[in-house]
């Protein structure tokens, strides 16, 4: 179980928030790796990590968000799940997440990518599960399309391609859009 929190690049962060501090009176304990200077959260039932979208040349050091007291890591394609969320109020509190559609075209980028076999099989199966999952709603479909037009050129390439080895009702859903 684990938990990634996306800070937005670049990040509008005004008020000063000691985000260790909180999560160690929640009995997170911080696990800093020193070859790549991460910082994770681990608590027994819960790990959490601060990602954050890289932007341009990017940088093999965390970025670092001193209003949070924090690092976060940067890794490609994070801007596709920044630039489409869906907002849920939960109790007093408004919610960020990736909207479905997003954060499975993001997947079907990412998961070639992944060194970790384990990792990579787990973001096949959701990016299938959810998008199959996806296609049966109207308003999803029309999401999905919009936010895969959305995409560069390279990009929607490297989905169309990996959909085509590993869901056909998205490669024909997407391919056929594509060309039209």
């Amino acid at each position: 179980m684990d938990i990634d929190f996306l800070i937005p690049n670049p990040a509008k962060i005004h008020k000063d928030i000691n985000i260790p501090e909180i999560l160690r009176t929640l009995d997170f304990i911080p696990t800093h790796s020193y070859s790549t200077g991460y910082t994770k959260y681990e608590h027994p039932e819960l790990e959490l990590e601060f990602l954050t979208p890289e932007l341009g040349r990017g940088k093999n050091k965390p970025y670092e968000l001193p209003k949070l007291h924090i690092t976060a890591q940067g890794l490609r394609y994070l801007n596709l799940l920044q630039s489409n969320v869906l907002k849920i109020k939960y109790k007093y509190m408004m919610i960020q997440l990736p909207e479905p559609a997003a954060y499975v075209l993001h997947k079907f980028i990412i998961f070639e990518r992944r060194k970790n076999k384990s990792k990579k099989e787990r973001d096949l199966l959701a990016a299938k599960d959810i998008g199959e999952f996806l296609l049966q709603n109207k308003t999803q479909r029309k999401k999905l399309l919009e936010i895969f037009h959305s995409l560069p050129v390279k990009w929607k390439k490297t989905i169309i391609k990996n959909i085509n080895t590993h869901s056909e009702p998205l490669f024909d859903f997407l391919s056929k859009k594509e060309a039209s």
